[in-house]
């Protein structure tokens, strides 16, 4: 199976709770949180293959695509590639899919904290504003945040059993309930009763951002093989209220994500399907769906 994120939408945290809920059985499973980075534990096709394939790593890129050798487990890797890339693929495998995704505001603030990290940016900052201009242009990486999200929303749609999309404020607010409903569709299920109530409990305490955050490892300033930002980077908690003090800065960020809400309900779309209502995420702490199609 696949966990598919868009970037700077709650990786790390898939990534921990598919490992925790796929491996429950290990006795170990808790103790390799402690000590390994959940991108350690799923690989994710554009780093572990390619960046970090060279003289420091070990594993060659086909050992990542390899069957388990307990056939029970189910192998997991990690991706950021839109479905219309990677849409071929998954359509003539079995491979399910766990789409997650962001309030695209809070998106953008976490992928231009995440981006300023780098120590090349250091000398060529990227400013807010033209971080705010190019996000709602789609000149960032893996395209255009809107088309991201409804690729993988359309086939949720279309496709329920093979797609499952829940956003991070869903995550946020019920994590019980999102890990339940993961171990349902990845064909895990809890036990009902006081014992799976005990494993979704420990699940969600051991995959919490207060726990992972204080991790030895998830603290360390040292670069991973073949990556630019070290482990530490990946765990930051703010408000947006609070990044986003210059108000000049906010207005124009407002504005300009309206003015694209607004493009994106009258682009005539070539699937019938109820899409995200991007503007409802906009203004709700919750996103909602929609219950009229757009135009």
């Amino acid at each position: 199976m696949a966990g598919v994120v868009t970037v700077a939408g709650g990786t790390t945290w898939l990534k921990a709770l598919l490992y925790s809920i796929t491996h429950r059985s290990d006795e170990n499973n808790n103790n390799l949180l402690s000590s390994k980075h959940p991108q350690e534990l799923i690989p994710s096709l554009e780093t572990n293959l390619y960046v970090r394939h060279g003289e420091k790593n070990e594993k060659s890129p086909e050992s990542l695509l390899t069957l388990n050798e307990d056939p029970m487990k189910i192998r997991v890797l990690g991706t950021h590639i839109p479905y219309q890339i990677l849409g071929d693929v998954l359509n003539s495998s079995e491979c399910k899919i766990v789409y997650v995704t962001r309030n695209p505001k809070d998106t953008l603030v976490s992928l231009w904290h995440f981006v300023c990290k780098s120590e090349k940016v250091e000398e060529d900052l990227w400013e807010l504003e033209a971080a705010v201009d190019q996000f709602c242009n789609g000149i960032v990486v893996f395209g255009s945040f809107y088309d991201h999200v409804l690729g993988y929303r359309e086939e949720s749609v279309k496709r329920p059993d093979k797609v499952f999309l829940v956003t991070y404020e869903e995550m946020q607010e019920n994590p019980k309930k999102c890990v339940k409903e993961l171990g349902e569709f990845l064909a895990c299920p809890f036990d009902e009763g006081e014992n799976g109530e005990m494993e979704i409990s420990e699940i969600v305490r051991n995959c919490s951002f207060e726990k992972l955050s204080n991790q030895g490892v998830n603290k360390s300033s040292e670069l991973p093989d073949g990556f630019p930002l070290p482990y530490s980077s990946f765990f930051r908690k703010g408000q947006m209220v609070a990044i986003v003090k210059d108000k000049y800065y906010l207005e124009a960020y407002r504005a300009q994500m309206m003015r694209e809400f607004w493009e994106l309900r009258q682009r005539p779309r070539s699937v019938d399907v109820y899409e995200r209502d991007f503007t409802c995420m906009k203004f709700c702490p919750t996103p909602r769906w929609s219950t009229e199609p757009l135009s």
